[in-house]
């Protein structure tokens, strides 16, 4: 139904949504990446990180620090 429905599958959506809450996570709190990866509801983070770095074009902590870079340059 999920697919009919729309241009992605129902996977890809959540995948989405959940590394969305994960950059939001990642940019406003100082927590570990595993603890990140399961508060998003990724069970393993080893993958949650493969997905994010597919995703991103950069690990999660290397988003982390370059979102805080940007801050303080500003």
């Amino acid at each position: 139904l999920f697919q009919k429905t729309g241009a992605i599958g129902f996977n890809e959506y959540l995948n989405h949504t959940r590394l969305e809450h994960a950059k939001t996570l990642l940019k406003g709190y100082d927590l570990k990446v595993k603890e990140v990866a399961h508060r998003c509801g990724f069970v393993d983070s080893n993958y949650f990180c493969r997905l994010f770095r597919k995703n991103t074009e950069r690990s999660p902590s290397e988003y982390r620090r370059q979102y805080h870079s940007q801050l303080t340059e500003k």
